[in-house]
């Protein structure tokens, strides 16, 4: 086996063919499970000796993995989570929670060294004439053989697309299943009405398995009752809190049965919603076997939980926020934070790029009513709409004014420099760049942002403490090191 430096591994997934929407919908390349369960056999089927809890829905699963995985870390378990997109960097898709370990990434050298393992795997399909996996099919692989080696207690597993033909579903019936909130999205692979989109996400369904249900429409539930009726599974019904009971910057706090003053760290009333989501499957996980979780580490849980760009305030005066909504649901839930947030009277100065196979017309609609004005960008994507043609679409629908931008750089000085103390600034549309806006305000990048970064160092960058690693041994130096890592991989995987 070539090793490879995460460098080596990054061009090298760069190279990887992409899953492609329209290439599905046209028929020119396959949405099915073959290219993965090929790669996963060849692996030995390392997915067969973890436990996982699988995630899919339209939005929300990102922030409903992070509230119960760091619910059943505070309950003493070691826990791997896969997500996806990354914001800033590949190792970010594979993290370990651990009371005794910390909150981490997987490291560089161990992403490129996992990497190699599963290129040669990928290789010898290819010359078999087999399909090449796609670059979600490879990192889904190294995920689970990266969280084989650690020796994980269980896998919170995010889909990627839909959930009956996604990568992640080469699983067995789960702890687990999650559904969260169903809506428009990816229609040309999943179907045009939500019923089909319902259809697909329901695939992570297992005969047997216990499933645990967002609220959804009428018709959406019916589809999930039926897919757990045929496969003689247990369908929960979240329950949600009847009102927040208090909600700042700062906190939100509301009540559950039998929880009372339940807190999160996190903005926007949509968290509240995934809270209680997450505590819903850890009181399942509860009767499954999980009895370390308990009410004092569901509360812990839900107090420690972070996640980054997800209405996540950066800087003040003037505020610039920045939030991964991507589709309709996605933009009328953050219209409906922003208002919720900075009042119905406030405009917002928008900074939004989106990928070209989005429904960017209706996500425009949800926030019209709040624009003072917006400015473009492009994604860094293959699939971008180029910031021209979004900002041509915004004033010639709208009415609004849509300046495009060549840089992201450029878009957040533009919209600094023309912005008042009192302005709020909102940077939305796609992960693939609102990761990008974090960067910029955590590094500087010459921006005037004092008040939120640490001094420069010798290198002039500068940096932030993260708030979920501020707990007892997160840090990388009080963290213990395992000998050998990776030996019985490296072993089980030499090339003969």
């Amino acid at each position: 086996m070539q090793e490879m430096s995460y460098e080596h591994a990054v061009e090298y997934l760069d190279r990887v063919p992409k899953f492609s929407p329209s290439a599905v919908e046209t028929g020119r390349e396959p949405f099915d499970l073959t290219s993965i369960t090929e790669l996963m056999y060849r692996l030995g089927n390392p997915q067969n000796q973890l436990k996982f809890i699988h995630i899919a829905g339209t939005n929300g699963k990102g922030s409903t993995a992070a509230f119960l995985s760091r619910i059943l870390m505070e309950s003493g378990y070691k826990v791997g989570v896969y997500t996806s997109p990354h914001l800033e960097k590949y190792t970010e898709r594979m993290r370990i929670l651990s009371m005794t370990e910390g909150v981490h990434d997987i490291t560089e050298d161990d992403f490129g060294f996992l990497t190699g393992i599963v290129k040669e795997r990928a290789e010898d399909m290819k010359r078999d004439a087999l399909k090449y996996p796609s670059e979600f099919e490879i990192l889904t692989a190294m995920a689970i053989l990266y969280f084989l080696e650690q020796e994980v207690d269980v896998v919170v597993l995010e889909t990627g697309l839909g959930g009956r033909l996604d990568a992640t579903n080469i699983i067995d019936t789960p702890d687990l299943a999650i559904i969260t909130t169903i809506s428009y999205d990816h229609m040309e692979v999943l179907g045009e009405s939500l019923e089909k989109i319902a259809f697909e996400k329901g695939g992570i369904i297992k005969p047997n398995g216990d499933v645990l249900m967002y609220p959804q429409t009428p018709e959406v539930e019916a589809v999930f009752d039926a897919i757990c009726k045929d496969r003689k599974a247990w369908l929960h019904r979240t329950i949600m809190p009847g009102k927040i009971k208090e909600s700042s910057e700062e906190k939100q706090t509301f009540d559950l049965p039998g929880l009372k003053d339940l807190e999160i760290r996190l903005p926007g009333a949509y968290q509240v919603g995934n809270a209680s989501l997450a505590v819903g499957a850890a009181k399942i996980l509860y009767t499954r076997g999980y009895d370390n979780i308990s009410d004092e580490s569901m509360r812990k849980g839900l107090l420690n939980t972070r996640v980054p760009a997800r209405f996540e305030i950066l800087r003040k005066n003037p505020t610039v926020v920045v939030d991964g909504s991507h589709n309709e649901e996605g933009a009328m839930v953050l219209a409906r934070s922003l208002e919720e947030r900075f009042g119905e009277e406030q405009k917002i100065i928008f900074i939004m790029g989106v990928l070209a196979d989005k429904e960017y017309d209706r996500m425009t609609g949800q926030v019209m009513h709040l624009a003072k004005k917006f400015f473009t960008v492009t994604p860094n994507s293959s699939r971008a709409l180029p910031a021209g043609e979004l900002a041509q679409f915004i004033h010639t629908n709208t009415g609004i004014t849509a300046t495009p931008c060549n840089t992201l750089q450029t878009a957040v000085r533009m919209a600094l420099s023309q912005a008042e103390e009192e302005d709020v600034i909102c940077a939305f549309g796609s992960l693939y760049y609102v990761g990008e806006v974090r960067k910029l305000f955590n590094a500087g990048e010459g921006l005037t942002f004092a008040e939120e970064a640490s001094a420069p160092d010798s290198t002039g960058h500068r940096s932030r403490t993260v708030d979920e690693n501020n707990i007892p041994g997160s840090e990388e130096k009080d963290r213990p090191k395992k000998k050998g890592l990776f030996s019985g991989l490296s072993k089980l995987f030499k090339k003969k």
